[in-house]
């Protein structure tokens, strides 16, 4: 059971890693200021949500804590996995947004 979550794991990590791949391939065609500008804007909002996604984590945490229960920390491949989907999702809504 262990080794199917693993392998599923690592499959949506290398598809998630593609897809971005593949995400900027299509926007390395683009114009170079536009491109600059897509990147940016998508680096900015990812950057936003996983630090509000920690501050979430550690307002959960502190709570945990005064109720007397162990804090569950979030795991770092987890949070790699997650950032990786969220700057996939918003690469593509900005590239959308400011491309062709």
């Amino acid at each position: 059971m262990e080794i199917a979550i693993l392998i599923f794991v690592l499959f949506f990590l290398i598809v998630s890693f593609g897809a971005i791949i593949t995400m900027f391939r299509t926007i390395s065609k683009q114009g170079d200021e536009r491109r600059k500008q897509i990147i940016m804007t998508a680096s900015a909002n990812t950057f936003y949500i996983l630090m509000g996604l920690l501050v979430l984590d550690v307002i959960g945490q502190i709570i945990s804590i005064f109720l007397s229960k162990t804090p569950t920390n979030l795991k770092p491949f987890h949070l790699l996995l997650i950032s990786a989907i969220i700057f996939l999702l918003e690469l593509h809504t900005t590239s959308k947004k400011l491309g062709d």
